[in-house]
C-alpha cells in the first residue's frame, strides 16, 4: 500500500486523545499568544506540521510564536512524544509585543526507523498557558494497515443487552471503523441488532480504543452470543476514507427466561399434582369395589 500524508483532521482528533493538546493554532485560555507552523517552503497558513519521510531522512522546518499581547512574552519550547529524532533550535525565546518569533527545527529519523504513522508535536509554555503544534508523520515503507476485536463482554438485563468490546491497532497507520453489534440465541437465532453505530475515533498503532453498544429487545435464550463487526476505515490526506476488509469477534453470555421458567414449573406441579390424585381415586374406586 502506498504511504500518504495522514489527514489532519485525523491528527487533531488524535492529540486531543492522548492529551497533547492545550491549544491547536489558537490561543491558549487567557493567553495573548497563538503558537503554529511558520510560513517556510514546505507551505503558508498551515494548521499542523504533515510530513512523509523515509528512514534515515531528514528536515528542517520552523514552528512561530505569534504574541498579541501589550508585554513582551517568555516562551519555552519542548518536542512532544510520538515521532523521533525531533530538536528544537532553542528551547526557549522571548516575544516582543505584538511580534512574532520563528523558532528553527530539524527532524531526522534514525535508518531504522519503522514504517508506519507516527503522532507528535512542538509544546509550548508561556504567561500560564500552553499550546501544541501538531506534527503527524508517516514513515516510508510498507503500510500494513490491521485491527482487532477483543474482549467482547455481554450483559442482559430486562430484554436489554449491554455489548462492551476492544479495538486493538494491530497494523503501522491510524486507523478508525465502523461498529456493527448483534446479538442472538442458539443456531443463530433470534437475532436483534444494536442499529447504526457512530465511528470509533481513529486509533493510532498498538493502541486500543473501547467501544459499547446497547441492544435492545433480546430474547432470553438461555444462552447469547454477542457478535462486535468493524469495518476498518483509512483516510488518506484528501480527507477520503477507504473501507478493508472487516473483523469481528464473539462473545458468550447467559439469560435465562424466567417467565417460561415459571410456565414449565406451573405446568409441572399440575402434572404431579393430577398424577397423584388418579392412584388415589384408583385405591378408592377398588376398596369400594370389594365392598
Amino acid at each position: 500500500m502506498t504511504l500518504r500524508p495522514i489527514s489532519p483532521r485525523v491528527v487533531v482528533v488524535l492529540l486531543l486523545t492522548l492529551g497533547l493538546v492545550g491549544s491547536l493554532t489558537r490561543p491558549a485560555a487567557a493567553a495573548d499568544w497563538t503558537l503554529a507552523p511558520a510560513d517556510t517552503t514546505f507551505g503558508s497558513g498551515r494548521q499542523a506540521f504533515r510530513y512523509t519521510l523515509n528512514p534515515g531522512g531528514t528536515l528542517e522546518d520552523a514552528v512561530a510564536v505569534f504574541n498579541t499581547g501589550a508585554a513582551p512574552l517568555d516562551v519555552t519550547l519542548r518536542a512532544a512524544d510520538g515521532v523521533p529524532g525531533l530538536e528544537l533550535a532553542q528551547a526557549a525565546v522571548t516575544v516582543p509585543a505584538g511580534e512574532t518569533a520563528e523558532v528553527p527545527f530539524t527532524l531526522t529519523l534514525p535508518q531504522d526507523a519503522e514504517a508506519g504513522d507516527r503522532v507528535g508535536g512542538i509544546v509550548a509554555a508561556g504567561g500560564g498557558s500552553e499550546a501544541t503544534a501538531a506534527i503527524n508523520l508517516r514513515v516510508g515503507g510498507p503500510l500494513t494497515p490491521s485491527l482487532v476485536v477483543e474482549d467482547v463482554r455481554m450483559e442482559y438485563s430486562g430484554g436489554d443487552a449491554t455489548v462492551e468490546y476492544t479495538l486493538r491497532n494491530t497494523g503501522n497507520a491510524i486507523l478508525s471503523a465502523q461498529p456493527t453489534v448483534s446479538v442472538s440465541g442458539p443456531f443463530g437465532r433470534w437475532k436483534a441488532a444494536a442499529g447504526k453505530l457512530p465511528d470509533s475515533p481513529a486509533v493510532l498503532p498498538g493502541k486500543t480504543w473501547k467501544g459499547s453498544a446497547r441492544v435492545p429487545d433480546v430474547t432470553p435464550a438461555v444462552r447469547l452470543s454477542a457478535t462486535v463487526e468493524l469495518l476498518p476505515l483509512i483516510t488518506d490526506e484528501a480527507g477520503s476514507v477507504s473501507p478493508l476488509k472487516p473483523v469481528q469477534a464473539t462473545g458468550h453470555a447467559f439469560a435465562i427466561p424466567w417467565l417460561l421458567v415459571l410456565a414449565l414449573l406451573v405446568v409441572v406441579g399440575v402434572v404431579v399434582a393430577v398424577a397423584r390424585r388418579r392412584p388415589a381415586r384408583a385405591r378408592v374406586s377398588s376398596v369400594q369395589h370389594l365392598g
